[in-house]
This record gives structure tokens, sequence and C-alpha cells, in this order.
């Protein structure tokens, strides 16, 4: 219950924040008390990635057995090291989907980027929509498909890192993988 309500919790605050930021963007352009394009940039992207890379973190870790924790720290293993062997290979796959969905969510946000932007810098989605407006080059094509490409050989990349995880666990001895 309390990991449903974060997740509300952070959906909202997203929109709420997003929305600040964008009417200081317009209402502190006259008044010189806007944050950096960039800064403001790179937080409303972080804003609207966050729920997604929480969301898939959180559910990796719904698989955790919390006797791996205890045994480790049974066996003498500091906080840190209980992060790197125990956590960290669990949430590793919810890590990279989540960055891989933050990633297309960023990309496709091009009415936020609109209004984000600064007159001296252009991102590549308000590049390739007025492309595509008023400039139609091969440029677009060959952008879109690397694009589609970068995310294919992300979504390969998971795929084989799950496999070879699964194939290790199945090698483990019988006694060892039910008692876990």
């Amino acid at each position: 219950m309390r990991g449903k309500i974060l997740a509300s919790s952070a959906f909202g605050l997203g929109g709420v924040v997003l929305a600040g930021l964008t009417l200081s963007g317009v209402v502190g352009a006259g008044a010189q008390v806007a944050p950096p394009p960039s800064f403001s940039r790179g937080v409303a992207h972080a804003v609207i990635a966050t729920p997604y890379v929480y969301l898939t973190t959180r559910a990796s870790l719904a698989g955790l057995n919390p006797a791996l924790v205890r045994s480790a720290q049974s066996l003498g293993a500091g906080p840190l090291s209980v992060l790197r062997h125990v956590y960290l290979p669990i949430i590793l796959p919810g890590l990279i989907s989540g960055a891989l969905f933050a990633f297309s969510v960023s990309i496709d946000e091009t009415v936020m980027s609109l209004f984000m932007q600064s007159p001296g810098a252009t991102t590549l989605p308000v590049k390739m929509f007025t492309d595509i407006q008023f400039n139609l080059t091969p440029k677009i094509a060959v952008s879109s498909a690397l694009l589609v490409s970068v995310a294919t050989i992300g979504l390969l990349l998971q795929v084989l890192f799950v496999l070879k995880r699964r194939s290790s666990t199945r090698m483990l001895p019988l006694a060892v993988s039910a008692q876990t």
C-alpha cells in the first residue's frame, strides 16, 4: 500500500513541478528570475522520467528474498557490500529497463521541449519536429532509424542479460536453489 501511495505521489508531484518550472520560465523571462534553460529542461525531463525508473525498480525489488539480505548481514557484510552484492544484481534489470523507458519518454516529449527551449539551444525532438514541418530531408529518416536502433540494441542487451542470469541460476545445485 505504501509503495502505491509513493508511486501516485511521484506522478502527481511530477506534474506540479513541471507546471511550476514552465510557469517560472514563462513568467520569469521578463523578470530575470528564471533558472538557466538547460537546468529547467533537465529538471523537467527528470521529473517526467523518474516515475518510470521508480516503478520498474520497485517491480524488480518485489522478487527480493529478505533472507538474502539477512544472511549477507549475518555473514559480516557491511551496508555497502549488501547493496553491491545483494540489492544491485536484483534491481539492475529494473534500472536498465527504467533507463530505456526514461530515454524513450524524454525523446517523445516534444511539447515539453518546445515550451522549455531557449533561443540559443534546440533539442533533438524540437529540431526533428520543425524539420518535418518545414524542411523534410533524409536526416530525419537517419536520426529516426538511429533512435530505433539504439532502443532495439538496448532491448536486446536487456534480454541477453536476463537470459544469462536465468541460465546461471539454473546451474546451481538443487539444494541451494530450493532454499533461496
